[in-house]
C-alpha cells in the first residue's frame, strides 16, 4: 500500500518545522507515558477492546475506515467510545491531527505493537 505524504496532516497542526518533531515521533518512534486523561480512556476501554483492535488491524491493515468497521462489529462500540481508545493507543494523545492519515503513515507492526501493549498492560 502506498503511504501518503506527511503533508496530509501538516496543515494547521504544524506551522514551524519544530512542530513536526512530536508528530514524527508519534508515527515512527516511542510514545511518551500516557497523561491522566489518556490513562482513563485506556482503562475505560479495557484490555479486551485492545485485543479486538489488534485482531481487526491484522485484517484491515492501516486503513482506519476498515479497522473501525471490523472493530465496531466485534465490540458494538461506536463514536467516541470506538475512536478515542484507538487514538490514545496509537498516538498516546487524546487530541491531535486526524487519525486516519497518521495510521497510514505508521507501519502495521508499530500500530499492532501499540494496541497489543494496552491489551497486555491494562
Amino acid at each position: 500500500m502506498r503511504r501518503p505524504s506527511s503533508s496530509i496532516w501538516f496543515g494547521h497542526n504544524i506551522v514551524l518545522p519544530a512542530d513536526a518533531a512530536p508528530w514524527a515521533a508519534v508515527v515512527h518512534g516511542e510514545l511518551p507515558p500516557l497523561g491522566t486523561e489518556e490513562q482513563r480512556v485506556v482503562a475505560d476501554a479495557g484490555p479486551a477492546f485492545f485485543s479486538a483492535a489488534a485482531e481487526a488491524l491484522d485484517q484491515s491493515g492501516t486503513d482506519l475506515k476498515q479497522l473501525t468497521k471490523i472493530l465496531k462489529e466485534r465490540t458494538g462500540r461506536k463514536g467516541a467510545d470506538l475512536f478515542m481508545p484507538l487514538r490514545v493507543a496509537l498516538t498516546g494523545q487524546a487530541h491531535g491531527p486526524e487519525l486516519a492519515p497518521l495510521l497510514l503513515l505508521m507501519t502495521p507492526g508499530t500500530a499492532r505493537l501499540r494496541l497489543v501493549s494496552h491489551a497486555q498492560n491494562p
